[in-house]
């Protein structure tokens, strides 16, 4: 219904606000995807995932105004 849509549309605009570290966002805090595996998964060298990962997190909370 109209409640599912709304959400789903605030999942895509808080997906779309990690920009080029959505992958890894969704990758690791969506399908809860090993730091390693999604690194893997996505071309990453090692240890790039985390910094990747933060960069995405960090423009969540920004989306959200949080911090």
């Amino acid at each position: 219904g109209d409640a599912a849509l709304a959400a789903a549309r605030r999942v895509e605009a808080a997906l779309a606000a990690c920009g080029a570290a959505r992958s890894m966002v969704e990758a690791v805090c969506i399908r809860a995807s090993a730091l390693q595996a999604a690194e893997c998964e996505l071309g990453l060298g090692r240890r790039e995932g985390k910094r990747v990962l933060r960069v995405g997190l960090a423009a969540l909370a920004a989306h959200y105004r949080i911090g």
